[in-house]
């Protein structure tokens, strides 16, 4: 089955950015409380700091799709949306996933 990866961001307003800080963690730690979560992660980009990133791991299409319709997400989503200063952009990838051997 495939691995779900989603990278994205959203430009925020420099008003709003302690704002988001704050509720950007209690928000990635729920979701990785989510079934299927390996990686949750928003960070502020170096060089953008009004730029949050998103990175997202989740073990199938069908965990990622659950975490979308959780209320938390509907919830973040409409904060974020009023915190932005355009949409934001996100990209989804499907990888299959393959063990590698250690370097010896």
């Amino acid at each position: 089955m495939p691995l779900v990866i989603v990278h994205g961001g959203v430009t925020v307003a420099a008003d709003r950015i302690a704002d988001v800080t704050e509720k950007a963690v209690t928000f990635a730690q729920t979701c990785l409380t989510e079934d299927g979560c390996r990686e949750y992660q928003l960070s502020w980009l170096a060089g953008s700091p009004d730029r949050l990133r998103l990175l997202e791991v989740w073990d199938s299409p069908e965990t990622s799709a659950a975490h979308a319709e959780q209320p938390h997400v509907k919830e973040w989503t409409a904060f974020i949306s009023a915190a932005a200063l355009a949409p934001p952009a996100f990209t989804k990838l499907l990888l299959e996933e393959t063990p590698v051997a250690p370097a010896r």
